[in-house]
């Protein structure tokens, strides 16, 4: 069933609507089906609110006194000692509930379950639309047994209590053994309590709780979305008198069917209407809950009445839309209506059934689209699920073709412009590959621009969907507009494995794509699908693609090249409003490819755009080539007139190729040839260089372009560089090393694949021979580089005199490597202040030692110390803590991270000591996210600050930011953090996202934050529920500090 969710304004249904506001009526008719009943018509009920609780009594009396007999023969005597007594869990969390549970099959056995089973599904089909319940629990409250308020959605749409308490007195009144036990839910109005707030109104426990009595055989069905629990059992002690209840949710909404028609009969019938209507709905006013509804359907198969047997239906308010009492009539009467005018196949006798609508986890939500085209506007809807589908997918069904990824909307964006439409008019036929939602296909077809429309998928529900969507679109558009469109249809198409059979001869002038190349095979898998698709005279495929990985890149480069394409890059930015907000690099790429041929180089062009270009940053004095740029006609011409129009201003150099991108060396050679030509211009200071692929004549030209410059900083990134090309750059025309780098003060590499020990030796003998020395050079980077211990010991070979930076991070170092980095480059960097080894997981403890016996070394200048994903452990992190010239001499330090290193509880002491005892003076920012501390651990590190406060004195703890992201501190943990807060009076930001906490942790940061600047993430807590959150925002004004939160 699809969610009775979004978007604008209320749309006539096929079936005429009258709508007369009387107290609580509306009049729904449904479409005559003769002559002589052309006047028919229903009264329907809609009820002003939702009925979000009903109580039902005697429910099932005799067998419920059954059941309690069972209960009462194991409980008679307190002294027999029998297995079947001990079965019970005592569930305590502290605050939250204490009770007696065990599972109702195991202590009822098979038989007697299946009975109590029976009648729950009787009711959950007739009544709620329901066709499962989830296994039921059976408890007992004694003396200050209880649960607080609580909403557990996630279980099913509806909760059920089924009483077995035994608690009247003679005379009949509730209460001959224990006060309390009642069933509490909190009354919806009071969810928003400002908006019915009533100045003149005394407001008490019975206006804002709904309270119901365990009255024995009682059956209490709920809307679980409220807040509710069990008010506490004042009294007895025996088990045997106090509060006895079977519980369990209703799940699986379905439609179920009595009578003469079978689902099966009725199913095209309903699907065909449903599908429409709740294309309808999309455009409603949103709104949450489950609407159930009766049907009778004559031996015609007309129907013959609707009576709403559920409705937890309720607006989700928003600003400036109509009453939720208007929303509900609007969502109702067009249910009604759907409902009313359904026509059966004929059988001999009546049918009932009960089609259901909800918002349930399984739910599609539907999304409407509109583009503007030269044909006007355009609105697509399409389906997706509520579930980010990367948390549903398996390795056998891939389920990420149901997201609307970043290329999609650019592939749209350019079929509604008027170059796009045109080439859908002139080709006629569309094939969209992969297509996932389908949006770009259908818009092909919705806009009139294409004649016949196919949309494919490897998964066949999603081809499902794809039928089930054109359906719905085909639903809402006009008789005489439908006409004029061409065809759509849907169906699976796998890639590498052969073509569906209703595709294998079939070839179209037109591919659409977007998102399909997500790894090294499906880059050559579609062009090789495309290949046996493409019409061969004229064919076309419009590509759209997002640089995520480099390796999937290159492949896709390497596939476009090796199957003699054209590729022309369209500038996406032209008609594609999204990507003119987002960086030149991480745009979507758009191509236009046809057969042909890239020429022998495989270079890849670009169409000149229609906009100025923007590669030049004036804030940040920086030019930047991208192949957008680089690969036009005009690119020199262009380039020179930007040089001199700003070339004074020009400091930096960036060319960055990210993408299914190569930098052949003419390009490469013009644009250093324009730069050569206003050298008296340009003064570069920095250059850098991302992902172009310059093959060794490219960087030698480069070494070239370097000696002549004075550029002082030098980054490259994602580049091939290996012995071969490091020697290049600098043996260059007969220059030497010292011509360029020697001037250096920054150089950085960063995921060069090929830069090995090897290459660092070539870096070590060909950039700084002996006897020189890196006298300039300030910063040294080398990160996510597969260098190892014997990369470091040639680094290590490198005379840095005024290092101020080093970054060795994910470079495969080991205790021994971390021995030579501490002894021989650390023990020499006095002036050292920012040292990062992070993501070298072979350091361990061992390394932590080793660099523990140095640090002392820099203790005088390092502000930023990184030890992040280095398995320190507790040995690791204690050695540290505890060494003499260890972390404690680090009187500077101003950040120091630590995550993601297995450091649990015992460790804590030791880190707590140093804050306790003055050693970081000067720390502003602890990171100790994603480690294994709970709240133990968070106790003893927070009492350092409690300690260290009381100290006569004691300076306030500069401590600004703290991360326990990703450590289970739960609610405990805190209770120990807002214990200290006072003490921390500059801590500003706190990260404790997936730390295992409950609503009860946000009201402990809301009241210790009342009086301060202050921050918290909270995020992927799950035991935070939004309705808890909504409570606490209007007890405190506002969460205002809280981040990651549902709504906040």
């Amino acid at each position: 069933m699809s969610a009775l969710s979004s978007v604008a304004r209320a749309r006539a249904s096929g079936t005429t609507v009258r709508t007369r506001r009387r107290s609580r009526r509306a009049r729904g008719t449904r479409r005559a089906t003769n002559e002589d009943d052309a006047d028919a018509g229903f009264d329907v009920e809609i009820a002003e609110k939702p009925t979000h609780w009903r109580v039902v009594d005697g429910f099932v009396s005799d067998f419920a006194n059954d059941l309690r007999a069972v209960y009462d023969g194991r409980t008679r005597d307190p002294l027999r000692v029998d297995p079947e007594r001990f079965v019970w869990d005592y569930w305590h969390v502290p605050n939250q509930y204490t009770l007696l549970r065990t599972p109702a099959e195991d202590y009822f056995g098979a038989e007697r379950y299946g009975e109590l089973e029976k009648a729950l599904l009787e009711y959950g089909r007739r009544e709620l639309g329901c066709s499962a319940i989830t296994p039921v629990w059976m408890s007992c409250y004694v003396h200050g047994m209880r649960q607080e308020l609580h909403a557990d959605v996630p279980h099913g749409p509806w909760a059920f209590v089924l009483s077995l308490t035994k608690n009247d007195a003679e005379d009949g009144s509730y209460g001959a053994h224990f006060r309390g036990g009642e069933t509490q839910i909190m009354r919806p109005e009071r969810l928003n309590y400002w908006k019915n707030f009533d100045a003149g109104e005394v407001v008490e426990r019975s206006q804002i709780m709904e309270t119901i009595a365990p009255t024995f055989g009682r059956l209490v069905a709920f809307d679980p979305r409220l807040p509710h629990g069990v008010t506490e059992v004042f009294g007895t002690q025996d088990p045997r008198h106090g509060r006895l209840v079977l519980h369990g949710w209703f799940k699986d909404p379905e439609p179920s069917f009595s009578g003469a028609l079978t689902e099966e009969d009725a199913s095209p019938t309903l699907e065909g209407a449903l599908g429409e209507l709740y294309g309808r709905l999309v455009e409603l006013p949103r709104a949450s809950g489950m609407v159930c509804a009766a049907l009778t359907v004559a031996p015609d198969g007309a129907v013959t009445n609707l009576r709403w047997t559920c409705d937890t239906l309720t607006p989700i308010p928003l600003p400036e839309l109509p009453s939720e009492t208007d929303i509900r009539d609007a969502i109702m009467l067009d249910i009604a209506s759907a409902l009313l005018e359904l026509k059966f196949p004929a059988r001999d006798a009546d049918t009932e059934m009960t089609p259901t609508a909800s918002d349930g986890a399984d739910d599609d939500i539907v999304d409407v689209h509109a583009f503007k085209t030269p044909r006007g506007v355009v609105r697509v809807r399409t389906r997706r699920p509520k579930l980010f589908p990367e948390d549903t997918s398996t390795a056998e069904c891939d389920e990420t073709g149901r997201v609307a990824w970043r290329a999609l909307p650019a592939l749209c964006a350019y079929l509604a412009s008027d170059e796009g439409y045109s080439i859908v008019v002139e080709r006629s036929r569309v094939l969209e590959l992969g297509a996932g939602l389908g949006t770009p296909g259908m818009l092909c077809w919705l806009s009139g621009a294409a004649r016949e429309t196919t949309l494919t998928d490897g998964n066949a529900d999603v081809a499902s969907d794809l039928r089930r969507s054109i359906e719905m679109n085909r639903n809402f558009v006009d008789d005489n507009v439908l006409t004029s469109l061409g065809s759509a249809t849907a169906g699976t198409l796998e890639w590498g494995r052969g073509d569906a059979d209703d595709f294998a001869r079939k070839t179209f002038p037109l591919v659409v794509a977007s998102d399909v190349v997500y790894s090294e095979a499906s880059a050559r898998d579609v062009l090789d699908v495309v290949h046996t698709k493409l019409e061969r005279d004229n064919g076309m495929l419009l590509l759209a693609y997002v640089s995520r990985w480099a390796h999937v890149d290159r492949a896709l480069y390497e596939a476009i090249v090796a199957g003699g394409w054209t590729a022309t890059l369209i500038p996406v930015a032209d008609f594609d409003e999204l990507a003119r907000k987002e960086s030149l690099e991480g745009r979507p790429c758009l191509f236009e490819i046809t057969r042909g041929g890239c020429g022998a180089r495989g270079q890849i062009r670009a169409r000149m755009p229609k906009r100025a270009r923007e590669w030049f940053d004036a804030e940040l004095n920086v030019l930047k080539i991208t192949p957008a740029d680089a690969f036009t006609e005009r690119f020199a011409d262009d380039l020179c007139s930007t040089l001199e129009t700003h070339g004074g201003a020009i400091e930096s150099l960036e060319i960055n190729a990210k993408g299914p991108f190569r930098i052949h060396q003419d390009t490469l050679r013009c644009l250093l040839d324009v730069f050569a030509k206003h050298a008296s211009r340009v003064k570069l200071i920095r250059l850098k260089l991302c992902e172009t692929w310059l093959d060794v004549d490219g960087w030698r030209a480069l070494g070239d372009f370097l000696c002549e410059s004075d550029v002082r900083d030098l980054e490259i990134i994602g580049e091939d560089v290996d012995e071969e090309i490091l020697h290049a750059m600098t043996n260059s025309s007969g220059n030497v090393a010292n011509s360029w780098v020697s001037r250096l003060k920054s150089l950085k590499f960063s995921r060069c694949d090929r830069l090995n020990a090897q290459a660092i030796v070539a870096l070590r003998q060909s950039w700084f021979p002996p006897p020189a020395l890196a006298r300039e050079l300030e910063c040294f980077e080398v990160s996510f580089c597969p260098i190892g211990d014997e990369g470091i010991k040639s680094i290590c070979d490198i005379e840095f005199v005024g290092l101020r930076e080093l970054r060795l991070a994910n470079v495969g170092v080991s205790a021994i490597g971390g021995a030579d980095v501490a002894s021989r480059l650390v023990a020499r960097c006095e002036q050292l202040r920012n040292l990062d080894l992070s993501g070298n997981d072979c350091f361990d403890a061992n390394g932590a030692a080793e660099l523990s016996t140095y640090l002392e070394t820099i203790g005088k200048s390092l502000v930023i110390l990184d030890l992040s994903g280095c398995s320190l452990g507790d040995n690791g992190l204690i050695w540290l803590c505890e060494a003499p010239r260890g972390l404690k001499t680090l009187r500077r330090l101003e950040t120091l991270r630590l995550g993601s290193n297995g450091i649990g509880d015992s460790a804590m002491p030791a880190l707590a000591n140093l804050f306790q005892n003055g050693h970081f003076p000067m720390l502003k920012c602890c990171d100790l996210s994603m480690n294994v501390i709970s709240w133990r651990g968070t106790y003893d590190f927070t009492e350092a600050f409690d300690v260290a406060a009381a100290a006569a004195g004691a300076s306030p703890t500069p401590l600004e930011i703290l991360s326990l992201r990703g450590n289970h501190i739960g609610d405990d943990g805190i209770d120990a953090i807002t214990d200290i807060l006072p003490n921390l009076p500059h801590l500003h930001t706190l990260d404790v996202s997936d730390c295992d906490l409950t609503a009860v942790a946000v009201r402990r940061l809301a009241e210790s934050s009342s009086s301060r600047t202050f921050a918290a993430t909270l995020s992927r807590n799950p035991g935070i529920d939004r309705t808890a959150v909504a409570a606490l925002a209007r007890e405190f004004d506002d969460l205002a500090f809280a981040r990651g939160l549902d709504g906040f």
